[in-house]
């Protein structure tokens, strides 16, 4: 309850703030001495209670989420009857123990701050994904690491910008992209989750379509993949990660045996 008497009060004398930045200051008026004023009463309230902030206060950058798919059977949230946890690194610094979603369908990251309730819910964040270098979901026997990729920041990047999972980065690169659309259910809409897999080789991003396409990518070491697939009885079509990265594992150590 305290915590969230403080943070309200903080909000409140943050819009203050910002307000004042937008009425020009007239000397003499007594309003530069009130503008003072407030600045210092704020500055004395964070020094007063920053000790008993809880640091998750730092995460909250962003617009509050609205779960717009309440009605919905099926959710555009990234494993959403899975269990797992969370970390987040914002501009280089890493928040761990937390709780995130991914929303496939707008492509965002919401913070899920349980010690805050607003209408009964736990406050959500959708996160300005400017400040995010990553984040990872841990579960019992994986560990999903996300980063957002795009044209500025990652130069010669070929996709479309968004957040995806990075699978394997080594010679050759594996990204997961997890997306969903949408189709009309019982009156209501419902969301179908479902990944692309994309794999670079050296040449850019190329979609994986089919295992004969997918094999056919590695040009002159076609021959030698379709023989450890068959061997290894991989079956491409599924897009299981696990299975594609032994394949881009055996070719990258052939590519550098061969140097």
């Amino acid at each position: 309850m305290f915590k969230d008497t403080l943070f309200i009060v903080l909000l409140f004398c943050s819009f203050t703030v910002v307000a004042q930045h937008q009425v020009p200051v007239i000397k003499g008026t007594g309003l530069d001495a009130v503008s003072k004023l407030e600045k210092s009463q704020i500055e004395n309230l964070y020094k007063l209670y920053s000790s008993k902030i809880n640091p998750s206060i730092n995460l909250i950058n962003g617009r509050e989420y609205f779960p717009y798919y309440f009605q919905s059977v099926n959710t555009p949230i990234l494993f959403f009857d899975k269990d797992y946890s969370s970390s987040i690194t914002l501009n280089g610094e890493k928040y761990e123990d937390i709780y995130l979603d991914y929303d496939t369908f707008l492509d965002k990251v919401i913070y899920i701050d349980s010690s805050r309730f607003f209408t009964y819910r736990p406050l959500r964040i959708t996160l300005n994904k400017d400040n995010i270098d990553c984040f990872e979901l841990y579960f019992v026997n994986d560990t999903v690491s996300m980063r957002y990729f795009s044209k500025d920041t990652s130069p010669g990047f070929n996709l479309e910008d968004g957040f995806y999972e990075v699978v394997y980065d080594k010679e050759s690169k594996f990204l997961l992209k997890h997306k969903s659309l949408t189709y009309l259910g019982e009156k209501v809409k419902e969301y179908k989750c479902f990944q692309i897999g994309y794999i670079n080789l050296g040449n850019g991003f190329l979609q994986i379509t089919s295992k004969k396409q997918f094999i056919n990518l590695f040009g002159d070491r076609s021959d030698n993949v379709r023989r450890f697939i068959k061997e290894s009885r991989i079956k491409i079509h599924k897009i299981d990660k696990r299975q594609i990265v032994q394949v881009l594992k055996f070719y990258d150590n052939r590519q550098t045996n061969d140097k």
